[in-house]
């Protein structure tokens, strides 16, 4: 039942969120020259972006800042207005969001949106036991202990559902743990429906570590067609 309610959540969050920029595009219309201009130069009082995301919006896996090239437009806008408002916390992206007015978040959610998803390097080596446990969760769930797949919603291999549910492949593992550190413990709640918070909540140490490590390792060619 779990299962199928997560699921279902999912493809119904993932189906209502493909309309919202198309209402917002009624008000406002994405320069996505603009929006490089804030990432590779900043303006006012905000920072660049690439001087935490990198170049070209690859992340910076050592410092657990995020990849966000080839995020959806609809998921980086919703964060970006989600720090903004306090809905979203962490301590170095609110007062950036906070610097940025509603036309310049929708210039820089498309910029990055417009960028290829960066090609992968070769991941970290990860304990084989490790990596199993991880892939058994993110792939297959936990049937007895009422775990369900993190691919129930993020896809396999985490390549995302968008607009609304981002890719996990690729992000580093530090970054995957904090966050759903953050989930389990409430600092982060920002999700439609809280289920983010619902599937953490019953997640070990230990089955956090695993599927972190694991997101961060698995590669795209990796995935069963």
């Amino acid at each position: 039942m779990m299962k199928k309610h997560i699921f279902k959540a999912c493809i119904m969050i993932a189906s209502s969120a493909v309309m919202l920029p198309l209402m917002a595009a009624t008000q406002l219309t994405a320069d996505i020259n603009a929006g490089k201009t804030i990432a590779n130069q900043g303006g006012g009082a905000v920072a660049p972006c690439m001087t935490c995301h990198g170049a070209n919006g690859e992340g910076m896996g050592i410092s657990n800042f995020p990849r966000l090239a080839g995020s959806s437009q609809y998921y980086l806008r919703k964060q970006l207005e989600d720090f903004k408002s306090g809905k979203r916390q962490q301590a170095l992206m609110q007062p950036m969001a906070a610097g940025l007015n509603d036309q310049q978040i929708l210039n820089v959610s498309a910029y990055y949106a417009s960028l290829p998803t960066p090609n992968l390097t070769k991941p970290a080596v990860v304990d084989p036991a490790i990596y199993a446990a991880g892939e058994q969760l993110a792939e297959n769930g936990d049937i007895a202990r009422q775990l369900v797949a993190c691919a129930n919603c993020h896809g396999p291999r985490g390549i995302g559902l968008p607009p609304a549910i981002p890719a996990l492949i690729g992000q580093s593992s530090g970054y995957i743990e904090a966050q759903l550190n953050a989930w389990q413990s409430g600092n982060r709640k920002n999700d439609d429906g809280g289920l983010m918070t619902e599937v953490a909540s019953n997640l070990t140490a230990e089955d956090i570590a695993a599927v972190a490590a694991y997101y961060s390792s698995v590669r795209q060619t990796e995935s069963t067609p």
